[in-house]
């Protein structure tokens, strides 16, 4: 197990925060160890994400002061067999630097109330969190490093929404972050967002693509279904404020 700091994350909120993730081969003595862990690296908070199926370690975290966050489940899609000839009926262009500005706005406009672990910590402050989903939006337009390609769908010379895309192997692409503005929910155009991006994982060499979401979140589950995607795993995010 390693912890993994993100200096962003304290230089918004202004606390240490760590991040952990755990995976099947962890069991339930392993909360005390965290613990001990976090207090031995000065951690003021801890992310903490579990697989669902360890539940007998979710309840020795919880009696140790961890609260459950939300649960996130990942679901996946080869891309081999998308058809390159794809009807849009929305022009779906790259994103440049210029448009970084209109794609934070969006992620405002859109994550502003998103249910994620984030919104779901009261000690964490509510705008900064929406904040740094504008930061995370903007600096994916700008930064390879954020993102390894943004997708932007064009209604009338406007930008409608985004998704963000990462490499996260030879192998495998990843939808990171991605929204549709509400002035143009319902048009079908994020299941667009969502072939075009299985289209670029595949004319970069990747056999499929993952992404994730709340499980709460069920609107843009039932999209992921229609186009191929199916549900692989799924883990708790905790939280454990030492301070």
């Amino acid at each position: 197990m390693e912890l993994h700091f993100l200096q962003s994350e304290r230089a918004r909120f202004g606390y240490r925060i760590a991040r952990l993730n755990l995976d099947s081969l962890c069991e339930p003595a392993d909360a005390e160890r965290i613990v001990r862990m976090c207090r031995s690296s000065d951690v003021e908070m801890l992310i903490l994400r579990v697989p669902t199926e360890e539940i007998s370690l979710v309840q020795a975290l919880e009696a140790l002061e961890f609260r459950s966050m939300d649960c996130l489940v990942y679901y996946q899609c080869p891309v081999e067999d998308v058809q390159s000839c794809q009807a849009f009926t929305v022009e779906i262009r790259e994103a440049a630097g210029e448009d970084a500005t209109a794609v934070a706005e969006i992620a405002r406009l859109c994550f502003s109330d998103y249910p994620s672990h984030y919104h779901a910590d009261a000690r964490l402050d509510h705008n900064k969190v929406t904040e740094a989903y504008m930061d995370w939006a903007q600096r994916s337009c700008a930064d390879r490093e954020v993102a390894s390609c943004v997708y932007l769908p064009i209604v009338g010379g406007t930008i409608a929404g985004f998704i963000t895309l990462r490499q996260n192997s030879p192998t495998e692409g990843e939808g990171v972050l991605n929204a549709v503005h509400p002035g143009f929910a319902g048009a079908g155009i994020y299941g667009q967002l969502i072939t075009r991006s299985k289209q670029w994982c595949r004319d970069n060499g990747m056999k499929k693509m993952i992404i994730s979401t709340q499980i709460s979140n069920l609107k843009v589950q039932r999209t992921w279904s229609n186009r191929g995607f199916h549900l692989y795993k799924s883990y708790y995010t905790l939280h454990r404020w030492f301070i």
